[in-house]
C-alpha cells in the first residue's frame, strides 16, 4: 500500500489540477490532513501547501484557507505561528473578495483560541476593527455578530480604542441585519469595557 508520504505526494498533485472544482477539494480536505500529519510533516509539506492554496487565483479555493489556517493554530506550537499567519491574516484581511474577508471575520473566535492574548491584540484586533466598517454588509454583520466574543480575548483599552468606534458607527448602520447582529450581542461586551465606558 501507499505510504503517507506517497499520499501526501498524489494530494500536492491535486492541489496544482488546472480544474478550479478540483483544487477547492482539495483546499477542502486540507485541514484533514493537516490533523493527521507529524509535526516534521506539517513544516516540510504542509505549510507549502497551505501557502500555495491560499494564493490560488480563484476565491473559491482561497475561502478554504481560513479553516487551514485554523487547523496549523492547532498542531503548532503558539510560539511557531507568528510569521507565515500574520502575512496570511493580512492578505485575507485586505482581500479584494468580500467572501475572504466574510470567512476571517466568521471564523475569528476558532482562530483567537488558538493564538496567544499578546498576538490577538497586537495583530488581529486591528484587522477585526476594519470589518465591523468593511464595505459589505454580509462582513459587517458577520463582525457584529462575533464582536462580543472577541472582545474577550482583549484587554478593556483595546476594547475601547479599537472596537467601539466601529461598533458606534453600527449602531446606526443602513442594513437592518447588521443592527440585528448587533443588538443581539452589544450588552455582552459590558464585561469586557472599563466602568467609565460602560456607563457611558
Amino acid at each position: 500500500p501507499p505510504s503517507q508520504s506517497e499520499l501526501i505526494k498524489m494530494y500536492t498533485n491535486t492541489t496544482q489540477d488546472e480544474v478550479p472544482q478540483v483544487r477547492r477539494i482539495s483546499a477542502s480536505n486540507l485541514k484533514e490532513l493537516i490533523l493527521s500529519c507529524t509535526p516534521k510533516q506539517i513544516e516540510s509539506d504542509m505549510l507549502t501547501l497551505f501557502q500555495t492554496l491560499s494564493k490560488d487565483e480563484q476565491d473559491s479555493v482561497r475561502l478554504m484557507s481560513v479553516e487551514n489556517c485554523i487547523a496549523l493554530t492547532q498542531v503548532l506550537p503558539k510560539n511557531n505561528v507568528g510569521g507565515f499567519l500574520l502575512d496570511y491574516i493580512k492578505a485575507v484581511a485586505e482581500d479584494k473578495s468580500w467572501r475572504m474577508r466574510f470567512m476571517l471575520a466568521d471564523k475569528i473566535i476558532e482562530l483567537s483560541e488558538n493564538l496567544e492574548k499578546s498576538m490577538v491584540i497586537q495583530d488581529l484586533a486591528p484587522f477585526f476593527a476594519k470589518f465591523l466598517t468593511d464595505e459589505e454588509s454580509e462582513v459587517r454583520t458577520a463582525a457584529a455578530a462575533k464582536v462580543a466574543e472577541f472582545c474577550k480575548f482583549l484587554d478593556p483599552e483595546t476594547v475601547t480604542e479599537k472596537i467601539m468606534p466601529g461598533i458606534n458607527k453600527l449602531s446606526t448602520d443602513t442594513f437592518v441585519y447588521v443592527r440585528k447582529a448587533l443588538a443581539e450581542n452589544l450588552l455582552q461586551i459590558c464585561p469586557y469595557l472599563g466602568g467609565s465606558q460602560t456607563s457611558q
